[in-house]
């Protein structure tokens, strides 16, 4: 039997096969930071992106992303290292709105960081799903995705030993 069919092979094989399948948007979940009353977000990115500008976008609670309106757009980008680094104003504080940062490349691509809120009791920018109840049927086919290829992989292992 070639050596590609040998069972460790074949998993290693189909646990990249799912990795490489989720990588779709290089832009990482986006870091809140406060400094004094002042908040900025760092939005981390994969290595070799260029990024032309970015957009905050605005929307009401429980819509879509494709729904969302532009409040504030800029070419000016502030970067450190793989990180880009937006400073937030009194305009984000909406409790009743969710945003996200639309970011395009020098290419022309378009990516949308995770949506956040502003939480007024806490004082802080939070991510949507955080305390959000969907959170188990937004990310329900990735995980049962990640346990059907363990449970393949582990039969096909079994089956080949």
């Amino acid at each position: 039997m070639p050596m590609i069919f040998e069972a460790k092979y074949l998993i290693v094989a189909l646990y990249f096969m799912r990795i490489l399948a989720s990588c779709k948007n290089p832009i990482r979940t986006p870091i809140f930071d406060k400094d004094g009353e002042s908040y900025r977000i760092i939005v981390p990115f994969q290595e070799g992106i260029e990024i032309s500008r970015y957009e905050i976008m605005e929307g009401r609670r429980n819509c879509d992303v494709n729904n969302f309106n532009p409040i504030y757009s800029s070419n000016e980008i502030y970067l450190k290292g793989n990180m880009m680094i937006i400073e937030l104003d009194e305009e984000c504080e909406d409790e009743s709105k969710i945003y996200s940062i639309c970011i395009t490349t020098k290419d022309d691509k378009t990516f949308f960081t995770e949506s956040f809120f502003y939480h007024r009791k806490k004082g802080y920018f939070l991510e949507r799903f955080a305390e959000d109840s969907r959170f188990y049927k937004v990310y329900a086919p990735h995980i049962g995705g990640t346990l059907f290829v363990g449970g393949a992989a582990a039969l096909v292992y079994c089956f080949l030993r």
